[in-house]
């Protein structure tokens, strides 16, 4: 319906076009409508690095044995973390990472190919 909203207007004009879909107008001040805000540097770096804790079985492993140790190595390699940030993963119950990364289907993980086990 054309003309309906500035929107929805705006993809009538060429529907095909991805990248015009893509950046049509998302609000005017007829509607509703709230623009959402990109996911900040920041929110975007706790992303990723949760998202290894949970498919990196090595990397959580050294997490779980030294939280601090791993996050601040991570900070010296360039990784943008904040006190508080450190602090808010350090502080995570470290069962939850384990049973996250248990709980992921084996196709999605990053397997440890050290052995544990250590042969005298």
């Amino acid at each position: 319906m054309a003309g309906a909203h500035p929107a929805a207007d705006a993809i009538d004009r060429n529907p095909g076009d991805f990248q015009f879909r893509r950046f049509a107008p998302r609000r005017c001040g007829t509607c509703p409508w709230v623009a959402r805000k990109a996911p900040t540097l920041s929110q975007r770096t706790i992303e990723i690095l949760i998202g290894r804790l949970i498919t990196d079985e090595q990397f959580r492993s050294e997490f779980l044995r030294d939280r601090e140790k791993t996050l601040l190595g991570l900070c010296d390699r360039g990784l943008d973390l904040s006190r508080t940030e450190i602090a808010a993963l350090v502080n995570t119950d470290p069962a939850l990472w384990a049973r996250a990364g248990d709980s992921l289907d084996a196709r999605l993980q990053k397997a440890s190919l050290k052995n544990e086990t250590k042969i005298p």
